[in-house]
């Protein structure tokens, strides 16, 4: 009678066979997570930028007059006669309104080369300008540790005309 039972090549064969296949599993799985991982990045950041974007331009909109001259550029935005103020300290972009600070970035990401450009124009014929205020700003993805899929880096522009009282 002969008996039912694996060789030692047969049982070697197949526990490569078995590892090759887990090696693969993981190999996706761990391909998947990384993948989902960057798109909560990038999220983060693009979510956080158009939100910023939307405040700043909002408030330009509905101010009478910005602190910086046609032609110039600053690092600080205050808009009269709600007296708001745009400011980067540290790697946070701050709003104060009312004199009380509040961030409008998370500790998630990073601000830097914030900038306020006045574009605008004298409009011929009268004495009042056409405050047009270009923003600007990089919002980059703190990776603390260091990993790849954890990088994630955008610079935003936008402007705001700021609406003429008639």
């Amino acid at each position: 009678m002969k008996s039912k039972s694996f060789t030692l090549v047969e049982l070697l064969l197949y526990l490569a066979l078995s590892a090759m296949i887990i090696l693969m599993v993981s190999s996706f799985l761990t391909l998947i997570l990384k993948s989902r991982v960057k798109g909560q990045v990038i999220s983060e950041v693009e979510g956080q930028g158009t939100q910023v974007m939307q405040t700043v331009t909002q408030e330009i909109r509905n101010a009478t007059s910005p602190s910086v001259p046609i032609g110039s550029s600053a690092a600080t935005l205050t808009l009269s006669p709600s007296n708001i103020v745009f400011s980067q300290t540290g790697d946070a972009l701050y709003i104060t309104r009312n004199d009380t600070l509040a961030a409008l970035t998370s500790a998630k990401v990073r601000v830097s080369n914030l900038s306020f450009q006045n574009v605008g124009s004298t409009i011929e014929g009268t004495t009042d300008p056409a405050h047009s205020i270009r923003v600007q700003f990089t919002l980059s993805y703190v990776n603390l540790s260091g990993r790849n899929e954890y990088e994630y880096s955008k610079n935003f522009t936008g402007s705001a005309t700021i609406r003429r009282l008639q």
